[in-house]
């Protein structure tokens, strides 16, 4: 099955403060889900990208909403929607405004918005909101706050139901400019993977506490990986956890013939470097620079081995052996 996003930017507005950033914001998302980001260039999302810029590009609400219903009614793997443009909210609702608005409240309802999004017929649905008032999307009008979303679906917005989302003109928006950032690798875990929790959480812990607050709401069994960068591990490195380390508990015990300049240490003169035991250590190095595993009674390494002393996991080195031991990686 298919990945597909549509991006929409609107920069322009009839009745409204035009905006500076829209464009910018859909011309950098169209480009960072179009491919991964490994030296392969893999093809990603298939992006269908809406820009309304001037008045021969204007985007209308029934234009608007007729897009959002056909690419939702299509199955496929994953759907993602991203909108950058003017929001408004009153006691009624929220809405994404389009070029001919002329109240905020005439926009795109963003609960006509969340019911299709609940029907959608891809196995996985993300919306990505750039807007005023973003997180208004998926409150329940009633208990005020609830977010009101089907298995499958997941929500970023760029602030609470209550606040403004934030750019300089010219440049692309402070949200957008970080979901970009996170999908170019700064959210990847160690296999590359970038998900929409790990998105939300470079955002979220990026923005700080005294600017406009992200917002999150989802309601998955398991994240779907939005884009691949490239990976500081292999997975048949991982693999090899398991086998290392026989438990999660277990401190793997070195000796100076893992070090394979040994003979060179004042001292050690009269060690020979064993060619398996050097290839472990160049392994488990490997594993201690990714924070997988950590040495026990020594500082670094080196020192762990020429010492005599052991590694052992760490907290995500055991979460890694869990998932190789039991064939999910």
């Amino acid at each position: 099955m298919s990945r597909k996003a549509i991006v929409i930017g609107i920069d322009y507005y009839q009745n409204f403060d035009s905006l500076h950033s829209c464009e910018l914001d859909a011309q950098g998302m169209s480009e960072v889900l179009s491919f991964d980001g490994n030296r392969k260039k893999d093809r990603n999302f298939q992006v269908d990208t809406y820009v309304a810029n001037s008045p021969e590009t204007a985007l209308n609400k029934k234009d608007l909403g007729q897009i959002i219903k056909e690419f939702l009614e299509e199955p496929r793997e994953v759907s993602l929607l991203y909108f950058s443009g003017h929001g408004f909210i009153n006691s009624l609702g929220g809405y994404l405004n389009t070029s001919e608005n002329l109240e905020g409240e005439d926009g795109y309802s963003m609960d006509d918005l969340l019911k299709l999004v609940n029907r959608s017929k891809a196995l996985s649905t993300i919306v990505i909101l750039d807007c005023c008032y973003a997180g208004k999307l998926g409150d329940d009008q009633t208990s005020s706050g609830y977010s009101q979303l089907k298995e499958g679906v997941t929500i970023l917005a760029a602030s609470s139901r209550g606040q403004v989302s934030r750019a300089k003109k010219g440049q692309r928006s402070i949200f957008t400019d970080l979901v970009i950032d996170a999908m170019n690798g700064s959210a990847s875990n160690i296999l590359g993977e970038i998900t929409p929790g790990s998105l939300y959480a470079h955002i979220d812990k990026s923005l700080g506490k005294n600017v406009q607050r992200p917002i999150f709401k989802t309601n998955v069994r398991r994240f779907t990986v939005l884009r691949k960068v490239a990976s500081q591990i292999t997975k048949e490195q991982l693999r090899k956890l398991p086998i290392l380390f026989k438990d999660s508990n277990t401190h793997f015990k070195l000796d100076p013939s893992f070090e394979p300049d040994i003979a060179n240490v004042p001292g050690f003169e009269d060690w020979t470097p064993d060619k398996e035991n050097v290839r472990t250590f160049k392994l488990l190095q490997k594993f201690n620079r990714i924070d997988l595993v950590v040495p026990s009674g020594a500082k670094h390494m080196f020192f762990a081995a020429i010492n005599k002393k052991k590694c052992k996991l760490t907290p995500l080195g055991k979460f890694y052996r869990h998932l190789a031991s039991k064939n999910m990686i």
